[in-house]
């Protein structure tokens, strides 16, 4: 199976493959302790060299169709034709974390979406997150990953997550874990199309 390199463009974002040039904004993005604050797993050790070699890893694992490492840009306002906006312009990172496949093929998306604190309330999140499972549920042959079933986890106390994914339409499959710690919502294509339908 040939594995897309995303290259998703929203309304105001460009969702893509990491880059190396990456490394220093991405290592920024996550020693800013408000957008970790309600990350389960947090880095520890969010330097360039790090995420250079997050960067390498995560490209293998996109050629095998496991993973996809997606940087958030803001768009330019003016388009200049490149296939790849500046490493300035990243704003979150997000993307399949993994993608596992059961014993009958089925395929399930473990992703998330981080935006920058200086970034919060316009509208950033919901939009990556859509295109996040957009892509994760769109055919490979059609350039998307090909997942039958997606879901995503965060701290029990990240309500503003929460209202975004509730507001989104998914809190029918909210379900909280780890002895009330997590939260986890997990839905299948089908649902998730239901949902854009709803929201519309």
């Amino acid at each position: 199976m040939s594995s897309p390199s995303p290259n998703i463009r929203t309304e105001h974002l460009v969702l893509r493959s990491a880059a190396s040039s990456d490394a220093a904004p991405l290592a920024a993005l996550f020693a800013n302790p408000l957008n970790t604050l309600h990350e389960p797993h947090k880095p520890s050790n969010p330097t360039a060299e790090e995420y250079q070699r997050r960067i390498a890893k995560g490209e293998d694992l996109r050629a095998r169709g496991q993973a996809y490492f997606l940087v958030i840009c803001r768009r330019p306002t003016t388009e200049t034709g490149s296939a790849s906006p500046s490493a300035d312009n990243v704003i979150g990172f997000g993307g399949i974390n993994a993608i596992s496949t059961d014993a009958r093929g089925k395929r399930t998306a473990d992703l998330g979406v981080l935006i920058d604190s200086s970034e919060w309330r316009k509208g950033y999140g919901r939009e990556a997150l859509q295109a996040t499972l957009d892509f994760a549920f769109r055919k490979v042959d059609a350039e998307g990953a090909g997942c039958h079933e997606a879901f995503f986890e965060t701290l029990a106390v990240n309500t503003p997550f929460q209202g975004l994914a509730d507001g989104m339409g998914m809190a029918t499959w909210k379900q909280v874990k780890s002895n009330g710690k997590e939260v986890e919502y997990r839905f299948s294509k089908e649902d998730w199309e239901g949902m854009k339908d709803e929201t519309a």
